[in-house]
Order: structure tokens, then sequence, then C-alpha cells
């Protein structure tokens, strides 16, 4: 391999250096060639420091979501991050890191999701959600160019319209919650109406005793340009002081065995709540799982317990159980969290609390979310009546 420096060819009579695999030609003279060579290589230099300005290389798409993560969430929270690392993982792992980013189109994407049946509305709508972030990040940083996938129209948001009458609340959901540190977090949730994320996240730190509520600082706020703060009811503040006096440091509201809640743990909860309350109607209702059933479902479980052989008698009884509980979920609700924060609203509006303040304490700024976003007055013919006949008066 050629020296990088110069050298006299004879052919031409000339001095000459090889750069990037080509001779290049200097000067005649040697004094004339080096002074030229050592000007080339100084500008060479310069060069490597600085990227010329214009399209940045062709991106693929492993490049452009390492990138994504490493930059556009510098001022957001790990979950936040977190939750398009869960999205976006699973599309990166299906084409490829290799697969260039701007030949993404919508069908990929249609193909891609066709493959998963069991996927939910609101989880193909998230899923689309991450990747048009993604590409819109793209194009605005001057990585990729725009991409139909920023135009495609994802499917429409699934509204959480279950509204928790206190008679239900009373008489079905508290009586049949068993865990006494779950029926402390629905309790709160029942009568402050604030997001699940911030009484998960709830801390001593939190709690102002002076104005009975919890402070949320701005950087720890869904919207971080302002605090948030949410207000406790006469019945929710005994509650909270008192685990305030047990849990000095760490979260709040924690489960039987001290762990803080979390999204899983709490759905487990309303799920053996659901199974609960759909094996007492089987009960009432004298309904069981048929023999056909259970013998299909057999065949579908593992025929082993870590290293042991489970008997037919063991194989039977738990397809029995998973039948049993497919059947107790048809028969009851299953509830959730945000469950909870529309109804408070409901009860609120209903008892005549103006629309303003009821923005305020749910922490929205605007009071049109709530013309927007809940529609639970809807759902109440007797309650718009008598407006209307009160109005008429």
């Amino acid at each position: 391999m050629r020296r990088r420096a110069p050298f006299f060819k004879k052919s031409h009579q000339a001095w000459y250096v090889e750069l990037d695999g080509k001779q290049v030609r200097l000067a005649e003279s040697e004094e004339d060639a080096f002074e030229k060579y050592h000007q080339l290589m100084t500008a060479r230099k310069k060069a490597a420091r600085f990227v010329t300005p214009g399209i940045p290389g062709d991106y693929t798409l492993g490049r452009l979501y390492a990138e994504f993560l490493q930059s556009a969430f510098a001022d957001r929270s790990v979950k936040t991050k977190g939750f398009y690392e869960q999205k976006l993982n699973r599309l990166v792992d299906h084409l490829g890191r290799e697969f260039p980013a701007e030949e993404l189109k919508p069908l990929h994407i249609e193909q891609w999701i066709a493959l998963h049946p069991s996927w939910k509305k609101g989880t193909i709508r998230t899923i689309w959600q991450a990747i048009q972030r993604l590409m819109r990040w793209g194009e605005r940083s001057g990585r990729t160019p725009h991409s139909t996938i920023c135009d495609y129209g994802k499917p429409g948001a699934t509204r959480r319209t279950v509204i928790i009458s206190p008679t239900t609340y009373l008489t079905v959901i508290v009586p049949n919650i068993r865990s006494v540190e779950f029926k402390q977090l629905v309790a709160v949730a029942w009568e402050v109406g604030a997001r699940p994320q911030e009484l998960l996240e709830a801390e001593a730190r939190h709690y102002d005793p002076q104005a009975k509520r919890l402070v949320f600082p701005e950087e720890e706020a869904k919207v971080d340009k302002w605090p948030r703060i949410v207000y406790l009811s006469n019945a929710a503040v005994p509650i909270v002081e008192k685990l305030v006096q047990i849990h000095p440091t760490g979260k709040l509201f924690r489960n039987r065995v001290d762990r803080p809640w979390t999204n899983s743990s709490v759905n487990c909860e309303w799920v053996r709540l659901r199974h609960r309350l759909g094996f007492a109607k089987m009960r009432a209702e004298k309904i069981e799982p048929t023999e056909e059933a259970i013998a299909e479902k057999t065949r579908t479980l593992r025929p082993t317990r870590g290293q042991r052989q489970k008997t037919s008698a063991e194989l039977r009884e738990e397809a029995r159980l998973k039948c049993r509980q497919k059947i107790a979920s048809t028969l009851a609700p299953k509830f959730c969290m945000y469950h909870f924060r529309h109804s408070w609203l409901d009860r609120m509006l209903k008892k005549g609390v103006d629309v303003l303040t009821c923005a305020i304490l749910l922490g929205h700024r605007d009071p049109s979310m709530i013309a927007k976003t809940y529609q639970h007055l809807s759902q109440s013919p007797d309650y718009l009546r008598a407006a209307l006949n009160k109005a008429a008066a």
C-alpha cells in the first residue's frame, strides 16, 4: 500500500499524492508540491471536524429510532419515554433495524397490525400515535423527508363511558373489595376525582396539612407549566393523613406487601373484583362450564408444572377454573380507576357545581375540556329533564 506522502512520478514529470485510492497531482517542482500538499491536508482536517450542511445520509429505522429516544425525551419523564419504547420496539424488531426509514409507508403498519388480531382499538391507536410522532420528529429535525404516515388517519379514541352511581359504589364495589389497602385507594379516588397516576405517585412530601391537599410541583405534574393541586374531601383527609404517618417517605398508597401500587397491580385487583361478582351471579343462576368446554380448555394447557408432570385431575381442575373465570367475566362489569374520575365529575355537575370549578379541581386549565371529553350528563335523562323543567319554570 502506497504511503500517503508526495511522490515524484517520472512518466508525468510531476509530484503526486495518493488520497482515498486516487492519485492527486500537486505540482512539477518539489517545493510547490509540498506546499500544496500541506494546504490540502489542512483542508481535509477541517472538513473532518465539521459536517457540511445539507441532507444527512440515509437513515435506517433503527438509527432514527435510537436518535429519537436519545434526543426527544430530554425533558420528559421516564414513563413517557418507556411508553414510546414499548410501542416502537415491536415495529423495529418486526421490520428490522436496517429498514430505510423514508420508505416506511402506512401499508407496512397496516400489514404488521393485521398480524395481531387480538390487539384492541385503543392499542392500535397508541401504536399509530407513537409511529407518527417518530416520523414527524424525523421530518422536523431534517433527518427524513415528509412521510405519508404523518397524514394517516389513526383510529378514533375509545371513550370510557362507564358512570358509577353512589348506590353501585356503596353496595357493589366497596363490600366486594377484600384488600384494605386497595379499598383506601378506591375511596380517595371516589372522593377527589384525581387522575389515577396522581394518586399512585403521591408521597408524604406532597401533602399540605394546612390546606388539606396534595401539591405536585410543576416538574412532576402532567402539564409541567404549573403545579397540580388535588384538594381532598373531608372523607379523604383522614385516609391520607393516616398513610402519611405510616409512610413518611416513598409512595403513600401501597398494597398489603408494602409495595407501591402500579397500573398492573391495580388492574389485577379490578379483575379479581370482576371475577368475584361474576362468580356470585353464577352461583345465583346455577351456571357452570360444560364438560366439552373444560375438555377443550384442557388440551390448551401446559402439561408440566416446573419439572413435574401434571396429573389428569390437576389439568381438569385448572381448565375448570379458567372456564369459570371466562364465564364470570361475561357476567360482571370491569371497572377501572378512570371510571371514578368521570363518576366524580358526573356527581359534581348534578349537584350544581359550576363547570369552571370542576375543571380546576380536575386539573384542567381549559373548562372546554369537560365539554369535549366528558359527555356523562347525556346518559342521565332524568337529570336533563329536571334541568329543563327548572329552566322553564
